[in-house]
């Protein structure tokens, strides 16, 4: 018998998950419908996007997409919590993480030679690694703050703050800089990002 069936493709860059995801080539293809809670939900909000996407507005396409965005990261942290345990993640991937949680700070620089420093090994080494992973400690980091800057830029809590404000946040000092970053990243420059998706046109 024949059956008809459907498929949702979602292609989500890495950058918008962070530092747990870039072994993700070496795990192999699972089912997610209930290996965790949070797989129980990702299954979910996937099935029923499938079904009703075509019935969203772009405003809420956009934010549905980083709700997936969201519980993909959900998923993926919770299998390596629970196959891997920390002092067995690579090396980069403990560097990557370390970035992430020091992404907020203005007192750490964030470079090979404060990573070297941190896991005591050579910053030269440092930068071999992230170079086997296609990208360096400043990319790394970049890619990351302006993905923040992004969630930022749609989150009404901060529908008050201008564009330079939220980039002085997290690292870019310069709204020229900025500006060309992201729009080197999303296509668009922030100021065009959020009046596009948000109707806002402060600066």
């Amino acid at each position: 018998t024949s059956s008809r069936h459907d498929y949702l493709v979602v292609r989500v860059p890495v950058v918008r998950l962070g530092a747990d995801v870039h072994d993700m080539a070496t795990q192999s293809p699972t089912s997610i419908s209930s290996a965790t809670a949070s797989a129980r939900m990702l299954s979910a909000l996937l099935r029923e996007s499938a079904n009703s996407h075509r019935g969203l507005s772009d405003d809420s396409r956009l934010r549905v997409a980083d709700a997936i965005s969201a519980l993909i990261l959900a998923v993926v942290t919770d299998r390596s919590s629970a196959s891997v345990d920390t002092k067995t993640l690579t090396l980069f991937n403990r560097m990557a993480r370390w970035l992430e949680e020091h992404l907020a700070s203005s007192e750490d620089r964030l470079d090979s030679d404060t990573l070297g420093q941190v896991f005591h090994i050579s910053s030269r080494r440092v930068r071999a690694i992230f170079a086997a992973h296609a990208t360096s400690v400043s990319t790394f980091v970049k890619q990351r703050r302006l993905e923040i800057i992004r969630q930022d830029i749609l989150n009404p809590q901060y529908s008050e703050q201008t564009i330079r404000e939220i980039g002085h946040r997290h690292g870019f000092t310069d709204a020229a800089s900025l500006s060309r970053a992201f729009s080197t990243q999303f296509g668009m420059s922030p100021k065009a990002y959020r009046k596009t998706h948000t109707g806002l046109t402060a600066l």
